[in-house]
């Protein structure tokens, strides 16, 4: 039996987790949009609209700077539509738009040291980092005005793991007024990486949300042991907005209908003067 004074071990572990969501759109964007330019379309904003480009637009879905006519607005002649954010809608770039990005690492090291004989010490250590890198950029449909045509998912996977290995061998005595000392050893390293990205375009349907429910509280009492056990949980789910069901061949079988509010029309009335024969 060895002395336990002869060998020593240490061990340790540093894990980490982060999520982060990422501002999906410049901040430049809702800063130069215009104050007077609203959200959302109501029903006097719909009379100002290019019905011939965009004719399903109705009471509630995102306004888009590409909407208005060319319109005087500031009564100098010039009949150009106001440009500030472009054809974005900076409200809806955000919350038509989730990117988030999760991140695992996990830091560790370990070593053994054994006392061979007197003064001859072999050891080894190992240290390693292994760290987990998942994005997801979901881009919905109705972030553009292009519509499903900038929707898009991206899927990026980043793994990567770096570990290193130390042996020595040492020797130190002393001899009368001399002292002694050796050492020989050698070290391992090794890198990894590995990368993975998943794109998906041209989908009609939107990812609204991934969450939780409420918690669901279970509680149980055995009367005759007289112990109680309380759990609890949060069912995940998923909202999807389906806009468009296609068949095998691609024809479309179903399609969301919109809600569009007809426009209020002013009519104009013109009154006549009764005319006056004359004698």
């Amino acid at each position: 039996m060895y002395n336990k004074e002869l060998i020593q071990f240490g061990l340790s572990a540093t894990p980490s987790y982060s999520k982060r969501r990422a501002l999906p759109t410049s901040i430049h964007n809702p800063i130069r949009q215009s104050p007077w330019l609203p959200i959302y379309h109501s029903e006097e904003t719909l009379q100002f609209i290019n019905r011939d480009a965009y004719p399903d637009v109705g009471v509630g879905d995102y306004f888009y700077e590409n909407h208005l006519v060319e319109l005087d607005l500031d009564g100098n002649g010039s009949d150009n539509r106001p440009r500030t954010s472009g054809d974005a809608n900076p409200y809806a770039q955000y919350v038509e738009r989730e990117h988030y990005e999760f991140n695992t690492k996990l830091l560790g090291s370990a070593y053994l040291s054994f006392e061979i004989m007197d003064g001859l010490i072999a050891k080894t250590s190992l240290g390693a980092t292994l760290e987990q890198r998942k994005r997801t950029r979901w881009d919905g449909t109705e972030h553009h005005a292009s519509g499903a045509s900038r929707a898009q998912y991206l899927l990026n996977n980043r793994f990567s793991s770096r570990l290193i290995s130390d042996n020595t061998l040492s020797y130190n005595t002393q001899i009368d007024d001399h002292e002694i000392s050796a050492l020989a050893g050698m070290t391992f390293q090794k890198r990894k990486y590995e990368t993975s990205q998943i794109v998906g375009t041209g989908y009609a349907n939107d990812l609204l949300k991934n969450g939780k429910d409420r918690t669901i509280l279970i509680f149980k009492k055995r009367r005759r042991h007289n112990s109680r056990r309380k759990n609890g949980h949060r069912q995940e789910h998923t909202m999807i907005r389906i806009n468009k069901i296609f068949s095998k061949d691609g024809k479309v079988l179903s399609e969301a209908e919109k809600m569009v509010k007809p426009t209020k029309k002013v009519e104009a009335e013109v009154k006549t003067k009764p005319e006056v024969a004359s004698k």
